[in-house]
């Protein structure tokens, strides 16, 4: 690659970069900052297949890098569609989340902000 141009989309150019980053800086992890304005499915399907066992570790392993983003919507909504660890929750006889392909785990703000507020209430929130 002598500094041609060729075509690509943007989500070829962002899993490029993620890679890079990974192979050329050393990154262990990404944040994804407001992650329920990303569709899952891109996770899923795309960002999880391009990290999966990228980053190199000191000992000479190859593992997948920690990821974890932000959301502010339910607990649900969030460990449904965008956590990627193991944790035995099922829906029937299937399982709904909690593969530990993708190594990612996510912040629920809402929640956080739910504690801030019982913490700072002064002995009066519940």
């Amino acid at each position: 690659m002598a500094g041609d141009a060729a075509p690509e989309n943007a989500t070829g150019y962002l899993l490029r970069w993620v890679q890079w980053m990974m192979d050329v800086h050393h990154v262990d992890g990404f944040r994804i900052d407001a992650i329920k304005h990303t569709p899952s499915w891109f996770f899923d399907t795309y960002f999880d297949s391009a990290v999966s066992n990228r980053r190199l570790t000191p000992d000479g392993r190859y593992v997948t890098p920690y990821s974890f983003g932000e959301c502010v919507e339910s607990n649900d909504f969030t460990f449904d569609r965008y956590i990627r660890k193991p944790n035995g929750r099922t829906n029937g006889s299937r399982s709904i989340a909690g593969d530990a392909f993708g190594n990612r785990d996510c912040l629920d703000l809402n929640g956080a902000g739910q504690v801030r507020n019982i913490i700072s209430g002064g002995g009066t929130g519940s």
